[in-house]
């Protein structure tokens, strides 16, 4: 598919409003038993919410995917999310973007937990002039043993020039409270170039945040695009040091592939650090 057709594509999106449609189940399971100073984070795009069984399927059966301690999710629609969340376990925060015309769904993002939801927010991401959709970042905080951390999940737009992307980069850092060190960002970033990629690591990096899933390399490939594999899903975080991650090679829910990361809390870092 060229630029001029995608384009296009894009131009059937329906815009919602900033603060709605939301959807929550934010303590639907309690906090686990056990916490060592570890969570895992995964990060996936279900294209068009299409697959869930498989997903889910795939979350039940993958050593990496399965229990993680929070899941942020793109390309969803509500029915989706509280599907995966009720066969999985989880509490979950949910808000649509937009509506698309050829696939007749809302599609939005989520972030689900294992742990208390305590807060949430709709972040509207600047839109560049030249484009014709709506992307945003859900917000949710949660209550992991008392430290607060605040997690975006993410989905941003193929074409779009780099200032914009910096603005959008600038609007998340600006969403998270001051007092909270503790934040991961996560999503499909859609960083098919080199330099795009660089600049959103410098906008985060700037912030004293990690790009943790740099070295997982691709986690996209579709046939209209000759089947070429790019890296697309990124995980950034503040406040840990990064223990592992990685990437799972299986393509039957998405043409994203699941990225995740395993983070272990700084002991040096209090929960009530101003951020930069």
């Amino acid at each position: 598919m060229n630029k001029e057709k995608l384009t296009s594509l894009l131009s059937s999106i329906h815009i919602l409003p900033s603060e709605r449609p939301r959807h929550t189940a934010p303590n639907r399971v309690s906090a686990p038993e056990h916490f060592n100073g570890t969570i895992r984070i995964v990060s996936y795009n279900i294209k068009f919410s299409a697959k869930i069984t498989a997903a889910v399927n795939l979350f039940k059966s993958n050593e990496f995917l399965r229990g993680a301690d929070i899941i942020c999710l793109q390309e969803m629609n509500v029915d989706s999310v509280e599907h995966i969340a009720g066969e999985l376990g989880y509490n979950f925060v949910y808000y649509k973007a937009a509506a698309h015309i050829l696939h007749r769904k809302y599609l939005g993002n989520a972030v689900l937990s294992k742990w208390p939801i305590i807060g949430d927010e709709k972040i509207v991401l600047p839109q560049d002039d030249e484009g014709h959709s709506r992307r945003i970042a859900v917000r949710a905080t949660v209550d992991i043993n008392g430290r607060h951390l605040v997690v975006f999940s993410v989905h941003k737009e193929v074409f779009i020039r780099p200032v914009i992307r910096r603005q959008q980069a600038k609007t998340i850092i600006r969403a998270i409270p001051d007092d909270h060190r503790l934040c991961v960002i996560a999503g499909d970033f859609n960083t098919f170039r080199k330099n795009v990629l660089q600049s959103i690591v410098e906008s985060f990096v700037d912030h004293d945040f990690e790009l943790a899933t740099g070295d997982v390399g691709w986690t996209y490939r579709h046939w209209y695009l000759l089947n070429r594999k790019s890296l697309l899903d990124h995980i950034f975080v503040r406040g840990f040091s990064v223990v592992s991650s990685g990437k799972v090679n299986d393509r039957t829910a998405s043409d994203h592939l699941p990225v995740w990361t395993e983070l272990k809390l700084l002991e040096d870092h209090d929960n009530n650090l101003p951020a930069k």
